[in-house]
């Protein structure tokens, strides 16, 4: 079977602002690419604007040009609160579920409604393990009844955690077993794992051996590439960009996605140089477009 190359449009959202939606689609399937990773959060206006039927309205229609040139939406990625931001309230997960599941699930519908099954999330980051999951079991069971009235399956992101003077580090939602404990417990109908090469690499992981103890259950992925522990920052590089000092064997990922029967899209997340001028970004989408392909047809 053929994987389907994509790209996240997140990353390309101040570029993407630049274009016309027929201009985009056009940008994107000149480089090669058969589908999206459309982004449902970091919209200017803020999260709330998702509510708006002019929202609903642009994605859709998004979705229905991307289709008309032989595109689809793959995945899409929900708001990314709570992991990257203060606690609501009083930091109970009743105030969060009063704020925030609202949005979770209009994001899922929107989902459907762009005809994409699959939906990327990043759960509650807690001071320590045993609160990190006792949180996002009452958040999976929040989130469950949503997937099977949408038929949505939400994909569990490897993310990591920061902390002040240290930097990244472990946040209890990164190792296969962390990611596999929330499958389970959420029922392998509704969820699955989304694996971040980078988050792995960053967190001194090896991004194979995280693919292959994930198996069936890896339903999507953000590829992209950073120079691992050496670094503090996530960067989302263009595979092989990093040349000598690469940190991620781009040949065996694919080997390991193929050695699992991946059946995802083979999406990257990878930044727009900033300051690029629309040439650059089109020579950059053609480029990025093309290493996609190559990595995509080794699986």
């Amino acid at each position: 079977m053929k994987i389907k190359t994509s790209t996240n449009l997140w990353c390309h959202v101040p570029e993407y602002g630049k274009y016309t939606d027929e201009e985009c689609i056009e940008i994107l399937k000149n480089a090669g690419y058969e589908a999206v990773d459309f982004p449902l959060c970091d919209w200017p206006g803020g999260d709330n604007v998702v509510f708006s039927k002019e929202f609903e309205k642009k994605v859709v229609t998004f979705a229905e040009k991307l289709q008309e040139n032989g595109m689809i939406v793959g995945q899409t990625h929900l708001p990314y609160y709570p992991s990257h931001y203060p606690p609501i309230g009083d930091g109970s997960y009743e105030a969060f579920s009063k704020e925030f599941m609202p949005l979770i699930e209009r994001t899922l519908e929107l989902t459907a409604k762009m005809g994409c099954k699959v939906a990327v999330i990043h759960l509650y980051i807690g001071e320590n393990a045993e609160e990190t999951l006792a949180f996002n079991k009452k958040y999976i069971d929040s989130i469950r009844p949503i997937c099977r009235r949408t038929g949505v399956k939400v994909a569990i992101e490897s993310i990591f955690g920061w902390k002040e003077g240290k930097g990244i580090i472990p946040c209890n939602i990164g190792t296969a077993e962390e990611l596999l404990t929330y499958v389970e417990y959420g029922g392998a109908d509704c969820f699955g794992v989304c694996i971040d090469t980078g988050h792995a690499a960053l967190l001194g992981d090896d991004p194979v051996k995280l693919i292959e103890a994930c198996g069936e259950h890896l339903i999507a992925l953000h590829i992209n590439g950073n120079l691992g522990r050496k670094w503090v920052d996530d960067l989302h590089l263009v595979p092989g960009s990093l040349n000598w000092s690469e940190q991620i064997k781009w040949e065996k990922i694919s080997e390991a996605l193929g050695s699992i029967d991946y059946s995802g899209t083979y999406n990257l997340e990878v930044l727009v140089p900033y300051g690029s001028t629309k040439n650059i970004v089109k020579a950059f989408i053609n480029y990025t477009g093309a290493v996609a392909r190559h990595y995509a047809d080794m699986i």
